[in-house]
């Protein structure tokens, strides 16, 4: 089995064409989600968790889409393959992030869920509908 080839300036600038969005889309999430807990609920997450989902929830993305393109490149064929592991795996270290975070602070454990499963659905929302437009081209 040989080695993936580095990127090519065509999957870089694919990289680009997702990163911008959504770098856009995950500043105007997180703006409308600190406006939601400064004046319509009480902050019951702790800013620094609130931050840590952002965070884990864009990189790990950011991460998966890259590595998407990458085996597409190397492999088109199996991309359906490389999308299901690699959403799998995601879930599985999105499962492991909730659990550690709302076993370390029972008391909001609720809100924690329910926010990050809110923006994991927007996350998905985004990637999904980006990889269809680009499927289609």
């Amino acid at each position: 089995m040989a080695n993936p080839s580095p990127p090519s300036d065509n999957q870089q600038g694919s990289f680009i064409h997702f990163f911008t969005p959504f770098t856009l889309f995950t500043l105007i999430i997180a703006g409308s989600t600190a406006l939601v807990y400064a004046f319509l609920i009480p902050l019951q997450i702790p800013l620094l968790k609130l931050i840590f989902i952002f965070i884990v929830l864009y990189g790990v993305t950011l991460l998966v889409h890259y590595l998407l393109l990458r085996a597409a490149a190397y492999n088109p064929r199996l991309f359906i393959r490389y999308y299901s592991a690699t959403t799998f795996v995601k879930l599985l270290v999105y499962f492991i992030f909730v659990l550690i975070s709302t076993f370390s602070d029972r008391s909001n454990a609720a809100v924690f869920i329910l926010t990050f499963f809110i923006l994991y659905l927007a996350f998905t929302f985004f990637e999904v509908a980006y990889l269809m437009k680009q499927l289609k081209k």
